[in-house]
């Protein structure tokens, strides 16, 4: 069995890729994470880091009491498996003299260590595989949603021999390159098919750093109660990477006080010749690529609320009609310019850890 080191044990993407490589098997368990000091509280004496580690864990996912116990203040156990427990900043840590290799580590920390390309070079001394949780400029980008698939309107990074470094993209950038994905596997078979144009906009779930009280200007750190707050996403910098050739364009993310998954309208604008019968096949053609590709996107005939998705391994959930639409010769040119959009619940935490860890799986193996 592999052995992985997980740096960045937060209360979301860190707790679910621990948990999630212990109830699946994914060929490697970890058995080291480093995550920053914490700070321990003065009205619970009793307890230590450790503790505020396990509560993350108990509160990421519904599990069974003695799921997850703490062994001492640097060791806890997670269905029976122990992991030892390092309390430092990463800076602190990789500084050191570090004798122990592994043979995986996964980065669930800040996106701006995926950048820093000094810490990479050091990580690859001690891992023989390095995987970041986000988008990079400087790690080779595969992305869990199109693993195994090519086509010629999108351009991926491959993977050479001895290359060590990969960023696994952003839960958003995945989950839009899912539906992507479907709509270039459907509409391959047009004649003359094209892409023109890609929007996206997003309601993006808040995160447990989330303030209950205004902090700065920054709309990450104002109050979340009843207050809709304008974001971003790390999903252009994906865009112009993989469709760099395409008008795309990410207008809107806003940020609700739910819990994941999140929710993304896309729009794509497109020309080629349909005919009636596919037009009126469309949903049926969703729902094909849906049994084929269950892991990547789902096709729901349910238009349910998010809630229902929460523990789902599809990375999205394309919505029926009437939220499937497709709209023809939007804008009365030649070549006629048509429109479909899909609206779909997009996995933020759990499918997206679970995709990333298949990911890491194929890699590493």
């Amino acid at each position: 069995m592999k052995k992985a080191l997980l740096i960045g044990c937060g209360a979301e993407i860190g707790s679910n890729i621990v948990l999630l490589s212990m109830m699946k098997n994914f060929g490697f368990c970890i058995d080291t994470i480093v995550n920053q000091t914490i700070n321990n509280d003065k009205f619970f004496p009793n307890l230590n880091q450790a503790h505020s580690i396990a509560a993350r864990l108990e509160m990421a996912h519904p599990l069974k009491i003695n799921d997850v116990q703490v062994i001492s203040e640097n060791k806890i156990s997670v269905f029976g498996n122990k992991i030892d427990l390092i309390f430092k900043s990463l800076q602190d840590f990789i500084s050191e003299e570090i004798e122990k290799k592994w043979d995986i580590i996964i980065l669930a920390t800040s996106k701006s260590h995926l950048q820093d390309k000094m810490l990479i070079n050091k990580l690859e001394k001690i891992g023989d595989y390095i995987f970041g949780m986000a988008e990079s400029k400087i790690m080779t980008n595969i992305y869990p949603a199109l693993l195994g698939f090519d086509n010629k309107f999108i351009q991926i990074e491959k993977i050479k021999p001895n290359q060590k470094s990969f960023a696994l993209g952003s839960c958003q950038t995945n989950g839009w390159l899912a539906q992507f994905r479907s709509i270039l596997y459907i509409m391959h078979e047009l004649p003359n098919f094209s892409v023109r144009r890609v929007e996206i906009d997003i309601i993006h779930p808040d995160t447990p750093t989330g303030r209950l009280g205004t902090k700065s200007f920054s709309p990450r750190e104002q109050d979340s109660r009843n207050n809709l707050r304008p974001s971003f996403s790390q999903i252009e910098l994906a865009m112009k990477r993989i469709i760099p050739n395409i008008d795309a364009f990410h207008s809107v993310s806003l940020r609700v006080p739910v819990e994941e998954p999140g929710y993304q309208i896309n729009k794509t604008y497109f020309t080629g010749d349909m005919t009636e019968e596919f037009i009126v096949s469309l949903e049926d053609k969703f729902r094909n690529f849906s049994n084929k590709y269950n892991h990547i996107a789902s096709f729901s005939d349910l238009p349910l609320g998010s809630k229902a998705y929460k523990y789902r391994e599809s990375i999205c959930y394309i919505l029926p009609k009437p939220y499937l639409k497709l709209n023809q010769d939007c804008f009365n040119l030649k070549p006629k310019i048509n429109q479909i959009i899909t609206q779909a619940y997009v996995s933020n935490v759990y499918a997206y850890c679970f995709n990333a860890l298949k990911t890491i799986q194929f890699i590493a193996s």
